[in-house]
């Protein structure tokens, strides 16, 4: 079952993503303009990796602080099976939303609304995706905090002029998520 989830989160992660670079290139734009580039690489290097090392240390307690007793399958067996898993799950993930929600529309909003409000806005837009979401019993808890993760996610594509450490902070974020959605299956 595992395994399905995830290869629906792939095939949904590439219907997403390449139409969104292939209309960028056909329309004349360049990779920078969705935020697919080299960027600040020591900035988006540090600010991703450190984000996601800390969120992979720390994603069994929260998912089971986010699942309670319901996240009773997080056994070291299955974290270890589940693994290369939950890997393709986040990485496909952190990599379609970050371009759906800000590589496509953060440059265009600035232009508009300028740095600040453009990232509330794509953070609004982020939070208001997630209202579907079925996996936590705390929906306010989580569109709050899908809200101040993609103020963050966006300050960090504005800092680093790069979709890279956005997704990789993304990707440790969705970690713990995984987990206890996993351990529920």
């Amino acid at each position: 079952m595992v395994d399905g989830i995830v290869f629906q989160k792939l095939l949904s992660a590439l219907l997403i993503a390449i139409p969104i670079v292939s209309l960028t290139k056909i329309s004349g734009n360049k990779m920078v303009s969705i935020y697919l580039n080299k960027g600040k690489l020591r900035l988006w290097l540090t600010i991703g990796f450190a984000a996601f090392l800390f969120l992979l240390v720390t994603s069994v307690p929260a998912a089971m602080e986010l699942f309670g007793a319901r996240g009773q399958n997080l056994t070291s067996e299955n974290l270890i099976s589940w693994a290369p898993w939950v890997a393709v799950f986040v990485f496909s993930n952190g990599v379609r939303e970050e371009l759906w929600f800000r590589g496509l529309f953060l440059k265009k909003y600035k232009s508009m609304l300028g740095v600040d409000a453009s990232n509330f806005l794509q953070a609004i837009v982020f939070s208001s995706a997630h209202l579907g979401s079925q996996f936590t019993p705390f929906l306010f808890i989580f569109l709050v905090t899908t809200f101040f993760l993609g103020l963050a996610f966006g300050a960090v594509m504005q800092k680093t002029d790069s979709l890279l450490g956005a997704v990789l902070f993304h990707a440790g974020t969705d970690i713990p998520v995984v987990l206890g959605y996993f351990s529920n299956i």
